[in-house]
């Protein structure tokens, strides 16, 4: 049964916009026609769904949405450099949710070692701070790190941990490819998970020391 259709757009910019009714004919958009949220950038990849894991009694649908901002589809996009970014917006039945109702997630800028390597060129680390869903409606992650980075795959949600990959495209015309960075977060709080999602120091066993704080 489908209760909720979630999209974004290039134009208008609406993230996560639903709409809801018992016809198919007669389909309209949910809380007087706002949108969910809306992130001013454009949306190119689907959005992952879970049941909010911390507010079991919350309003139908009670859904933590999760997408990303950016494009590469046209040759501006290239050389695109606007300041993109990844959000967890809790579906509750409040429409219009901005940015000022999300608590922002960043990047630590300190010096990680794990089994006494820096790795601190090969790993970002972000805050953990806390998100009250009792006056907060979600968080974000600004894609500061790099410049053009973007999100333009599909997110993936594995447990209490939420996956998605970056892109940061080459910006020289005659260049090819690009690279990109592979994020795992605490699905709740958009945060540096609490439990390794990785077995960093290769002993083939995923625990506290394959942490970094």
């Amino acid at each position: 049964v489908i209760d909720r259709i979630y999209a974004g757009d290039l134009t208008v910019k609406w993230c996560a916009d639903y709409v809801s009714n018992s016809s198919a004919a007669t389909l309209t958009v949910a809380d007087s026609g706002q949108p969910l949220f809306i992130a001013g950038k454009p949306i190119t990849s689907k959005p992952a769904l879970v049941t909010h894991p911390s507010q079991p009694n919350g309003i139908a649908p009670n859904a933590l949405v999760f997408f990303g901002t950016g494009q590469y589809l046209v040759d501006t996009d290239v050389t695109n450099t606007d300041v993109q970014a990844f959000y967890g917006i809790w579906d509750h039945g409040t429409a219009a949710i901005t940015s000022a109702q999300l608590v922002e997630q960043t990047f630590l800028s300190n010096t990680f070692t794990n089994n006494g390597v820096n790795v601190s060129n090969r790993f970002t680390v972000l805050t953990n701070n806390t998100v009250d869903y009792a006056t907060k409606q979600g968080w974000f992650i600004r894609l500061t790190q790099n410049t053009g980075e973007r999100v333009i795959v599909d997110p993936d949600v594995f447990g209490d941990f939420l996956f998605f990959n970056t892109w940061i495209p080459e910006n020289t015309v005659c260049s090819a490819g690009g690279s990109g960075v592979l994020m795992s977060i605490d699905l709740v709080t958009g945060g540096r998970p609490e439990i390794a999602p990785f077995d960093l120091n290769g002993d083939n066993t995923i625990d506290s020391t394959d942490l970094l704080l």
